[in-house]
């Protein structure tokens, strides 16, 4: 606007411009920007601000609820365990847990079983292993009395030890459900 007034003078508002209760004074910007032109009517609607809170709410709410729900995607739930009874073929070792009488299992059900890195600890007859699944086409293993067998069952002893025990080292008919292919 080029025109100049004098001291006690008011210019009349162009169409258009807003008038002096809404005319804009520069200074700090402001955050909340308006979403429409304002206009002389009052509205009937209701102001923003409220509708803008419950939109707020709900968002914290869904925010404090992720953290509960990321952990089940990452924590697989626990495998279903079978009890599985450790059997020896060997008639004096079936009485006895002396290490000669130990029998081993093996960290993979594809190395040669005899591989000493291969050993993950060792059961006696009688032990009661938990085991997870088994694999059929492991390393094949023959016991004392001729059996063999290459099914490989995975299990955990009673103090933690993991691996896998041969086939023939059990005469339980358990249910074992086979393994996926993370599992092995």
């Amino acid at each position: 606007m080029a025109t100049w007034f004098a001291a006690g003078e008011e210019p009349e508002p162009a169409e258009g411009e807003p008038v002096e209760e809404e005319r804009r004074v520069p200074g700090p910007v402001s955050q909340e920007e308006p979403s429409e032109e304002p206009s002389e009517e009052p509205s009937e609607e209701p102001s923003e601000e409220p509708s803008e809170e419950p939109d707020e709410e709900p968002e914290e709410a869904e925010r404090s609820e992720e953290p509960s729900e990321e952990p089940e995607p990452e924590t697989p739930p626990e495998p279903v365990t079978v009890p599985l009874t450790v059997f020896n073929a060997e008639g004096p070792c079936q009485a006895s847990r002396a290490p000669e009488c130990g029998l081993r299992i093996v960290h993979d059900p594809y190395a040669p079983y005899a591989d000493p890195g291969n050993r993950a600890g060792r059961v006696w007859h009688g032990d009661v292993l938990q085991t997870t699944c088994r694999v059929t086409n492991g390393v094949t293993v023959t016991d004392e009395s001729g059996k063999s067998s290459s099914t490989m069952c995975r299990v955990t002893t009673g103090g933690g030890a993991a691996g896998w025990l041969p086939g023939v080292r059990t005469r339980d008919d358990a249910q074992i459900r086979t393994c996926a292919g993370h599992e092995v």
